[in-house]
């Protein structure tokens, strides 16, 4: 959690993160997150992705994304996600069962452009990678939650 807020901050050489001047998101990072992941895996899937689940749905998976790394650096121009994911059945189908998938997440790309939003575009790019290894995981009926 130390990067969720809504300030933009990029890493500085060594382990401190510096706020854009003047920049920021939205919304908290982790709930940018949560939207952009979850519009990539509907746009894979083409089939509805819940970020909560109303009481009443019918669900097949539920995803859990973790991220441990959601930066870019000013010093050597990268951006990087890394984390884990996993892919366990709607609780009402199999109570008790085990993932049906799971992965670790190491993306990294290029920031060309150390702008806000040079930022956010490679940011944006790096939750829509990160999404392709678990839409390819998930069932293929249904709507999925997330």
């Amino acid at each position: 959690r130390y990067a969720d807020t809504t300030e933009m901050q990029m890493r500085d050489g060594g382990a401190a993160l510096e706020p854009l001047p003047g920049a920021r998101w939205a919304e908290r990072l982790s709930d940018a997150a949560t939207r952009a992941m979850a519009e990539a895996l509907r746009s894979r899937l083409h089939a509805p992705v819940l970020i909560q689940v109303p009481a009443g749905a019918t669900t097949v998976a539920q995803v859990t994304v973790d991220l441990w790394r959601f930066e870019c650096r000013r010093d050597g121009g990268l951006c990087a996600l890394e984390g884990q994911w996993s892919v366990q059945p709607a609780p009402r189908l199999a109570a008790g069962a085990t993932d049906l998938a799971q992965g670790q997440l190491s993306i990294s790309m290029p920031l060309a452009d150390p702008s806000a939003h040079g930022v956010a575009v490679v940011m944006g790019r790096l939750i829509d990678a990160a999404a392709e290894p678990i839409a390819r995981s998930l069932p293929t009926t249904g709507t999925r939650a997330r």
